[in-house]
């Protein structure tokens, strides 16, 4: 409760498991640091200079920033001296619900030829789903929680793996006492002023920029002197894409930790064998000419690129914020309202910027301070600056679920009855929904895009092991599908009485979950009345997991029919489904997913409303007296 007082003055961010108040930035001029006249900052990673002004509350001054593209090659070369280094970008790899057996395999084999290695995820679902699989291979592990941990590994542990939730930073493993690290997942978000960014303002220049330090900052753990020598295997695909496409965050890399990027994919052209085969006998204690030649190379392509980011008015914000902080309100309402006001003039000439949902932001932070104004002075004309912003906020908040709440707060605010605006937080929630979903199309379309995959053509591949595939294909793929349709899928344990495959929606009211049994074609042609007998009695146990959840009983068959039996025991009981009409379904969201690749990100708010979710499925499946689904 000592923050009690702050509670005005401060973001307050909840999640599943924690209450966060903060303020996003605080000036120089209410730190110890102020009235200093030089300071050097030093730092593996540099963000550009509009995000270092905010980090460090810098306002007014000025900053000189020295990186890389300030130095000369004489220079560069100089100071590239942690060690020897190679990294290994693999083209198969987990999707983000979790991490897929081909790498879990790829992590034991890492760990059995190179005894130690540090296994480097961003969360701690997926290192428990490692550590548990190396524990059955006999393989020690240590789950990273504090400093101890990694001592104990550095120093203690001849044989094992190390594993690092969200840790991508301040471990380090110097001359052998470990060589191979792993980052089997991209680092995405760390705080939740970070997650803020990410879901909410989608704002994707600053999510490259932390995706770039992250990385740079791993890819030190294990070379930390001048002779050390380093291994990084990298198991996400999405950074395949990046390399052979567009970079996005591997322009925040440094030009060596690129040139050996490029150079482990040119050695391995993306693929697991030759990657571990190099790994194994060409690396440690070996000079390789053509390495060396590969990445000289590479270090000659390397440029850094321009900063296409829009500048935003920094000085102004962190000022905002620091009269936010002193209780300047009114001051601070002034200050966030110019920003926001900028910030809307550009958005036509900034279209891929999202330029509408950070000025939408500011307005929001200028109606937070003008209401504080109001309340603590109480003015009627900070109270209607308040409604006047609030208003801006919501509608440059384009229909985003966020912004949308936001119509609860200004319908409290107004005294007219007649004004107030629409607000139904059911389709707010299915919006909010669907924004996640597209955010799932991203990430599918990104891990199955590169120079030598193309996204579509894999979805074929789901669409055919759907229709024809052995049960284990054609479970992969519905989990898939269901996953891009908006569910939260899990697979079922039989011998627990769960089915093949369980979809819970992603409502936090009206919550239903699909029991999925899934039949292939073989013994006939037509599914008969034992299947349904079976699920039934499955069900009756397994609903009683989530009391909270509607469980709805549902069959998908590769075969032609159901049995007049087994349809008239499914009447109100079962949804039955072939998949011929499953794929029907899956065909619209083949559309959908095609549609929005091609957007640009301001029609991509739009088109959102048309994504399909677990809210529109719901009738679909949802029992009935005409248990079968049809194409029709």
């Amino acid at each position: 409760m000592r923050n009690h007082k702050y509670l005005d003055r401060a973001l307050i961010f909840i999640t599943d498991y924690e209450i966060e108040i903060k303020p996003i930035m605080i000036s120089e001029e209410l730190t110890n640091f102020y009235g200093i006249k030089q300071i050097i900052y030093m730092s593996a990673t540099l963000p550009n200079e509009g995000l270092l002004h905010k980090i460090f509350g810098i306002n007014y001054t000025d900053i000189k920033r020295l990186d890389e593209s300030t130095l000369s090659i004489e220079a560069l070369n100089e100071i590239e001296t942690i060690g020897k280094r190679l990294i290994f970008c693999l083209g198969e790899g987990p999707s983000y619900k979790s991490v897929d057996i081909k790498s879990l395999d790829i992590i034991l084999e890492l760990n059995k030829m190179h005894q130690k290695t540090l296994v480097l995820v961003n969360s701690f679902r997926h290192a428990y789903q490692i550590k548990n699989y190396l524990d059955e291979n006999s393989i020690r592990t240590i789950l990273y929680r504090n400093a101890n941990d990694s001592i104990l590994f550095c120093n203690d542990v001849d044989e094992g793996a190390l594993i690092c939730a969200n840790r991508y930073f301040g471990l380090d493993f110097p001359g052998n006492t470990c060589k191979v690290g792993i980052i089997v997942k991209l680092p995405s978000i760390w705080d939740s002023y970070d997650a803020f960014q990410h879901s909410i303002l989608n704002n994707k220049y600053y999510g490259d920029q932390r995706v770039g330090n992250r990385l740079t900052q791993a890819f030190g753990r294990c070379n930390r002197l001048i002779d050390d020598e380093a291994l990084y295997y990298i198991l996400d695909s999405r950074i395949i894409a990046k390399l052979t496409g567009n970079p996005d965050y591997l322009s925040y890399l440094p030009r060596n930790i690129f040139a050996e990027m490029m150079a482990g994919y040119i050695l391995s052209e993306g693929e697991i064998n030759k990657a571990l085969d190099y790994g194994n006998t060409s690396f440690f204690g070996v000079h390789d000419e053509d390495l060396s030649n590969i990445i000289d190379e590479e270090k000659d392509y390397w440029e850094k690129p321009e900063d296409a980011f829009f500048a935003s008015k920094h000085a102004d914000e962190i000022e905002a914020w620091k009269n936010s902080l002193v209780g300047s309100f009114d001051e601070a309402g002034r200050l966030f309202n110019g920003v926001a006001t900028f910030l809307e003039k550009n958005i036509n000439d900034f279209p891929n910027q999202k330029l509408n949902l950070l000025s939408a932001w500011n307005y929001y932070l200028s109606t937070v301070n003008f209401y504080h104004a109001y309340t603590h002075f109480n003015r009627n004309e900070d109270k209607e600056y308040c409604l006047t912003n609030l208003q801006k906020s919501i509608d440059l908040g384009q229909s985003t679920s966020w912004f949308n709440q936001l119509r609860s707060l200004y319908n409290s605010l107004l005294e007219d009855e007649g004004k107030k605006l629409d607000y139904d937080e059911n389709i707010i929630e299915a919006r909010r929904i669907k924004e996640n979903i597209s955010l799932d199309y991203d990430d599918y379309i990104e891990r199955n895009n590169s120079k030598k995959k193309d996204w579509k053509q894999k979805f074929i591949e789901i669409r055919r092991h759907i229709s024809n595939g052995t049960h284990g294909q054609c479970l992969a793929a519905l989990e898939i599908i269901f996953e891009l349709l908006g569910y939260n899928t899990k697979r079922g344990i039989n011998q627990l009485g769960e089915p093949d495959l369980i979809a819970l929606s992603s409502q936090t009211t009206n919550k239903y979950q699909l029991g999925i049994e899934i039949k292939t074609k073989e013994n006939g042609s037509e599914e008969g009345v034992s299947t349904i007998g079976q699920l039934l009695a499955d069900m009756s146990i397994f609903k009683k997991k989530r009391p909270d959840y509607l469980t709805i009983p549902v069959v998908i068959t590769q075969k032609e029919k159901y049995s007049e039996k087994a349809t008239k025991a499914s009447i109100n009981n079962i949804t039955l489904l072939t998949t011929d009409t499953m794929q029907k379904i899956i065909e619209k969201l083949f559309e959908n997913m095609s549609a929005w690749e091609k957007l640009n990100e301001n029609k991509k708010i739009a088109f959102t409303d048309s994504i399909i979710s677990p809210h529109e499925l719901y009738d679909l499946f949802s029992l009935k007296s005409s248990p079968l689904v049809t194409i029709e």
